[in-house]
């Protein structure tokens, strides 16, 4: 569609915003919903102008939901950004007015299916990876020792460039050659043919975490590890414990089985404190991992129905334009996805601040909106607390 209609957005019919899709200079005269607005000063693409005079501590609302408070008198047409407004959310409550939800029409996916790994517990991964996962800091040693064993063993080493151009570098060294003729070259990374063809890969994940710290943080980081060890995509687990941190592999086996009673993937457990030196353990750990790596290997891909699937949901460097094009095309796979019966997982709860009265009304009851607001609110209080 052609004409000053494609210039402006204007996303809810109670904001007092509008959207610039491209910039707008001083003096422009351009449309939006039938309205005629001049631009009072420039209005850089994805910036946002006054649809209406505003006084000073006046209510903002952009996409239906109060975003800030006017800091000074602002004129139709003007500019508004950090040097007249000031940040205001509305208060939330656990007071429940369910939001009828009314799910797309799926006809058209009915009996579709994705190609998944069946996890044996209910699950199913889109990709196979295998974790390493140390239970405290004191172990990140030994992960990094068994990543840098097994990655170029397994076929799973790359190359960059920057390698590459690094080498050759010390081959002119080594020749006694100019090594100002040595470029960098735009090339992709070098890769090896992988020894378990059906592995995606091994994930070698460490933290500083574990020990030190009060019980609580501890419990809470073996239910982060547990998330893991139970998200779909995940073939099976090593695990490295020192023995005596607080974080012991106990928790951690009881945060699996609250989120996975069937749980079924190998967890490979190795505590250094229960062998007669690191050595000893670090061979079991290496040699009972490759087989771990040779079983998953083994698993296939089926023909999964879309009930199935479950979608995690994260933040991608959002800009002024994400909330109305990239985030709504989000929203329509996610309700395409749970109306056939899958899951959808919004995992960074920061990108809620300012809406939680929205998702506890999107709530499907009052104690899944008291759950989230608790949550919420924990942030909230954490956030003081660093001073940020």
């Amino acid at each position: 569609m052609d004409g000053p209609k494609n210039k402006t957005c204007k996303i809810s019919c109670t904001d007092n915003l509008v959207v610039a899709l491209q910039d707008l200079e001083q003096g422009e005269t351009v449309e939006c919903e039938g309205e005629i607005f001049r631009i009072r000063e420039r209005v850089g693409a994805k910036h946002k102008f006054a649809a209406t005079d505003l006084k000073i501590g006046d209510s903002v609302y952009m996409y239906g939901v109060l975003v800030g408070e006017t800091t000074r008198a602002i004129t139709k047409g003007e500019l508004v950004n950090t040097r007249n407004l000031a940040h205001r959310s509305a208060e939330y409550s656990s007071s429940h007015s369910p939001i009828q939800w009314n799910g797309p029409c799926v006809n058209s996916w009915q009996g579709q299916t994705f190609m998944g790994f069946d996890r044996g517990d209910g699950s199913f991964g889109t990709a196979n990876y295998w974790l390493v996962i140390p239970m405290v800091f004191c172990e990140n040693g030994n992960v990094e020792i068994m990543r840098n064993s097994m990655v170029q063993a397994l076929g799973l080493a790359k190359r960059s460039q920057y390698e590459r151009f690094a080498e050759e570098l010390a081959e002119s060294y080594a020749q006694d050659e100019n090594p100002e003729a040595v470029t960098l070259a735009e090339q992709p990374m070098d890769s090896q043919s992988p020894v378990f063809p059906n592995l995606d890969g091994v994930k070698f994940l460490t933290h500083g975490l574990g020990c030190g710290e009060t019980r609580g943080i501890s419990n809470e980081l073996c239910g982060l590890l547990a998330g893991y060890a139970c998200n779909p995509n995940v073939a099976g687990i090593t695990v490295l414990s020192l023995g005596c941190q607080h974080a012991q592999v106990s928790i951690l086996e009881r945060e699996i089985s609250q989120r996975s009673p069937n749980f079924k993937k190998p967890l490979l457990v190795f505590e250094q404190q229960k062998y007669a030196s690191e050595r000893e353990m670090m061979e079991q750990a290496i040699r009972q991992t490759f087989a771990g790596l040779a079983q998953a290997n083994r698993l296939r891909r089926a023909a999964t129905p879309l009930s199935k699937l479950s979608l995690g949901m994260e933040c991608g460097a959002s800009d002024g334009f994400s909330g109305i094009s990239a985030n709504p095309a989000i929203g329509r796979v996610a309700d395409l996805t749970v109306a056939l019966g899958g899951k959808v997982i919004l995992s960074e709860f920061p990108e809620l601040c300012g809406v939680e009265q929205e998702i506890v009304n999107r709530c499907m009851n009052r104690e899944t909106g008291d759950r989230f607001i608790e949550i919420m609110r924990n942030y909230e209080e954490r956030v003081k607390e660093a001073g940020s």
